[in-house]
């Protein structure tokens, strides 16, 4: 039934739409099941947020009390909006800014390429956007700064090329500029490197630079440094904190992950695995990108402006990453648009054009699909033998799998090649529905000691002062459960005599010394248990 199949444009289009539509639905589902250990960074963004509510600071972001200021607050102001929006501190709560930003992302990618290539381009960039592994299986459930980063950089991409080629250029240094400047309030330094390569690469290459040297320029300039003055400016006078430190955090933030800190030798095997590192997590649109080796491939996407500004600006801006060692692919995540643009652009000029390129691609792609419907199956068996596993039969995720397998025998069959990688799209979505479904309430069983034994010591102290004893730390999930709960912040604090109200989280050496009862233990993650002590 699938050989004769052959969508006309409009069925096209709303196909596409359908399973954009159908990606979201099963990104959401049990989007709030695991816990804040799955990933060392998300908590701690959850509990800067939570703690601006509770001291009422929207201004000067905190950990455990005391200023936090390695990011900025954009993030947390959207994961307080949540908050408050959903009248929850939950995890679904501190991940939904994470889908309506992606959301937004998908828009931008769709009308920047439907208005300068076609529609099909843009859908099927957004379907690569959604259903590569890494977005789909990792960055997508969890509350992180990176997606939201990335649709404030892309949009700056897209600001720059269009309004350049309207010839708007006071509007667009202010448009870019002010992307710029929300951008820096989300990561800070990288902002300024992104914005400036970008300008850079417009201006230069389309022979524009005079542009640059103007009073538009200079006005964007101001706006930046407006928004950032009047900040900063708040935030230096709230917090206590001198402007030197600030600027050397932020500096050292931005530079810790470069050769500045990692040496020439770590750099150099960096920059050899690199690009093998990212076809992988990108997989399995990533793989299209391989059709550059055809010279006539190449050629034709060079001859369109808006592809040429997409390639000029991906090896511009990612040199950064490129030779810096300790990059995670999530940071790159504002380059997946221009990358899928390209890739699949050259990959529907084979087409057109009947390469064998093409379809050679298109059996490797196959080969990719059938690997991921192989792996539904065995994730459907492995996870029903999980003793925490919902239920005693493996039905349901063989469900998924077998969806997926008639998907995969009909790309097989249908004979038109971009309608095959709608097919491919499929498939993904259909594994992400079966990982919500049943993979992600399985890892919220892991690690699942440490949330109960932060949530015990909360409620046996809930109404009475709880510090932490000191330098003692613990984890930021831990942090996040035990404030959540107590709807109060964890602080730091030596105790003073007279205080009999209070309890502490110590360490095991300080009962053994002063001779003290433990009243409860925390296992925190990464560091030493503490117990629950009140002190004579």
């Amino acid at each position: 039934m699938f050989k004769n199949l052959q969508l006309s444009e409009s069925q096209y289009f709303y196909t596409a739409w359908a399973l954009i539509l159908l990606c979201f639905i099963a990104m959401l589902i049990n989007l709030g099941a695991h816990h804040m250990f799955v990933h060392t960074d998300e908590p701690r963004r959850a509990v800067v947020a939570l703690e601006m509510i509770l001291s009422g600071n929207y201004v000067v972001p905190t950990l455990n009390g005391e200023p936090y200021l390695n990011k900025p607050p954009l993030l947390n102001w959207l994961t307080v909006s949540s908050y408050l929006l959903l009248g929850s501190y939950s995890e679904f709560a501190h991940r939904l800014p994470t889908i309506v930003t992606l959301l937004a992302l998908c828009l931008v990618i769709f009308f920047a390429n439907r208005t300068a290539l076609d529609n099909k381009t843009a859908l099927l960039v957004m379907l690569a956007v959604l259903t590569n592994g890494r977005v789909l299986f990792l960055d997508s459930f969890i509350g992180m700064i990176d997606i939201p980063f990335a649709l404030l950089v892309y949009a700056l991409f897209m600001a720059v090329y269009f309004l350049g080629q309207a010839g708007k250029y006071r509007t667009l240094f202010l448009i870019a500029y002010l992307l710029t400047a929300l951008a820096f309030l989300t990561k800070a330094l990288p902002a300024l490197v992104f914005c400036g390569f970008t300008l850079l690469t417009y201006f230069i290459f389309f022979d524009r630079w005079r542009r640059l040297i103007s009073l538009d320029h200079v006005l964007g300039i101001l706006l930046l440094t407006g928004i950032l003055g009047v900040y900063y400016g708040m935030y230096l006078h709230s917090s206590g904190v001198d402007a030197q430190t600030l600027l050397q955090t932020i500096f050292y933030e931005s530079s810790k992950r470069t050769v500045i800190r990692f040496g020439i030798l770590d750099t150099l095997i960096h920059l050899v695995s690199f690009p093998f590192n990212m076809l992988v997590n990108f997989a399995p649109w990533s793989f299209l990108a391989l059709l550059l080796f055809n010279r006539d491939i190449r050629k034709a996407l060079w001859d369109n402006r808006f592809i040429r500004y997409n390639m000029l600006l991906l090896v511009a801006n990612l040199l950064v990453y490129w030779t810096s060692p300790e990059v995670h692919p999530r940071y790159l995540l504002m380059h997946a648009p221009l990358f899928y643009t390209i890739a699949i652009s050259a990959f529907l000029i084979g087409a057109q054009n009947r390469s064998n390129w093409a379809r050679i691609m298109l059996i490797f792609l196959l080969a990719l699909s059938a690997l991921f419907v192989g792996g539904l199956y065995y994730g459907s068996f492995h996870i029903a033998n999980q003793p925490q596993f919902p239920t005693d039969s493996p039905l349901g995720p063989l469900i998924w799998a077998v969806f997926a397998t008639v998907v995969l025998v009909g790309m097989l069959r249908i004979q038109s090649q971009t309608e095959k990688l709608l097919a491919m799209a499929a498939i993904m979505i259909l594994a992400r529905f079966d990982y919500s479904i049943y993979m992600l309430p399985v890892r919220a069983h892991t690690q699942e000691p440490y949330r109960q034994q932060a949530v015990e010591i909360a409620h046996q102290t809930r109404g009475m002062p709880l510090y932490l004893y000191g330098s003692n730390s613990v984890q930021d999930g831990t942090t996040y459960y035990i404030e959540r709960e107590r709807n109060a912040i964890l602080r730091r604090h030596t105790p003073q005599p007279g205080d009999p109200q209070a309890y502490y989280l110590v360490r095991e050496d300080m009962i053994k010394q002063q001779k003290m009862q433990a009243l409860g233990r925390l296992s925190t993650l990464f560091h030493e248990d503490l117990f629950l002590v009140k002190l004579p």
